[in-house]
C-alpha cells in the first residue's frame, strides 16, 4: 500500500503515518476547513468484494457501537477507489506505551476494566473482538482507553489465518473463537503488563502449542513479591478451557479490581506488599 502523506482524502489532508496493520494504515488527518484532528485509516485500492466483506462490515457494526471505551466512528467513504474511514484521535499513543512504565497498580485495574467494559458492551451484542493486543487499545489524553481496530470481529472467517498468536485463546488458534477468547487475550497482557513479558516465546506456532497446551509460568516466580491472589485471578483468565474462566469478561476484570484495590491501592509494581490470601474467583471475596 503506498504512502499517502500530504495528499487529501474525503475532507482531511494526511499529515503523518501513525500506524499501520494487516491491510490498513491509520493516518493523521486534519480538516481542510475546521482545522480538527483525527485518525484516517486507509483500507487501500482493495477490490470491490475484500471492501464490501470488510470495510463495509466494519462500517455497518461501528456505527451501531457507541460506548465510552470504544473508538468512535465519525464518518467513512470511498474515493479514487481509496476506502477510509474517519476516527476519534487518541493522542497518547497505544498501551504498548505503558507496558513498559512503572505506573501504580490502580493504574492497571482502571484500563483493565475499560477494557472489559467494552468488551462485554460488544459480547451483549454477539460480537467477538478476537485481536485484542496493547496496539489495538489506544491511550486518550485524560488517561482512559480506547477499542480499536474491529477488522477479526467482522470478517470472522479470516480469524484462524491472521490472529495475534502471542495473545490467541487455545480455542482461537484452532478456529472456534468465543466471548471468552477475548478474556483470554485480556489476561495475557495482564500478564505481560505485571512481569514485563508475555506467558510464551518461540516460534508463532511454537507459542500456538503453547497456549494449547502448556501452563503458563507462575506470575510469583517471575514477581515473587506479587500477591497470590492476583496471581490466581490472572491464571483463571488463562485457563485452557474457557468453561474454566471467569462467567464473563467484566467479572475477570471488576474482581482483579476488587483484590488490587485491598490490597495494593496506589502502590507502584515494583513495591508491591506480599499476600497469600485465598480469593474466590467467583465472588472475590476474602473468606474471614
Amino acid at each position: 500500500m503506498m504512502n499517502l502523506v500530504g495528499q487529501e482524502v474525503g475532507h482531511y489532508k494526511l499529515l503523518r503515518l501513525l500506524g499501520r496493520g494487516r491491510s490498513a494504515r491509520v493516518y493523521l488527518g486534519e480538516h481542510k476547513y475546521q482545522q480538527s484532528y483525527v485518525a484516517v485509516k486507509i483500507l487501500g485500492t482493495q477490490t470491490t468484494n475484500t471492501w464490501k466483506t470488510r470495510g463495509r462490515n466494519e462500517v455497518s457494526v461501528l456505527s451501531n457501537i457507541t460506548h465510552p471505551h470504544i473508538v468512535r466512528m465519525r464518518e467513512y467513504g470511498t474515493e479514487d477507489n481509496v476506502h477510509f474511514l474517519v476516527m476519534d484521535l487518541a493522542t497518547q499513543g497505544t498501551l504498548l506505551d505503558l507496558l513498559t512504565q512503572n505506573v501504580p497498580i490502580s493504574r492497571v485495574t482502571t484500563c483493565v476494566r475499560q477494557i472489559a467494559s467494552a468488551l462485554q458492551y460488544l459480547h451483549m451484542r454477539h460480537i467477538i473482538h478476537r485481536d485484542i493486543k496493547p496496539a489495538n487499545i489506544l491511550i486518550e489524553l485524560s488517561g482512559n482507553v480506547l477499542l480499536t481496530d474491529f477488522e477479526l470481529a467482522i470478517d470472522h472467517r479470516n480469524c484462524q489465518s491472521t490472529v495475534t498468536t502471542a495473545y490467541a485463546a487455545p480455542e482461537q488458534t484452532q478456529g472456534r473463537p468465543c466471548p471468552a477468547s477475548d478474556q483470554y487475550a485480556l489476561g495475557v497482557i495482564v500478564y505481560q503488563w505485571l512481569c514485563g513479558e508475555l506467558p510464551f516465546r518461540g516460534t508463532l506456532n511454537e507459542i500456538a502449542v503453547q497456549h494449547r497446551n502448556v501452563p503458563p509460568p507462575p506470575l510469583r516466580e517471575k514477581v515473587p513479591a506479587l500477591p497470590y491472589a492476583v496471581e490466581q485471578v490472572v491464571l483463571t483468565a488463562l485457563a485452557k478451557d474457557p468453561a474454566l474462566r471467569f462467567p464473563n469478561i467484566q467479572t475477570f476484570a471488576d474482581i482483579l479490581h476488587k483484590i488490587c484495590l485491598n490490597l495494593l491501592y496506589l502502590t507502584p509494581l515494583q513495591n508491591l506488599e506480599d499476600s497469600t490470601a485465598f480469593v474466590d474467583t467467583e465472588t472475590g471475596a476474602n473468606p474471614e
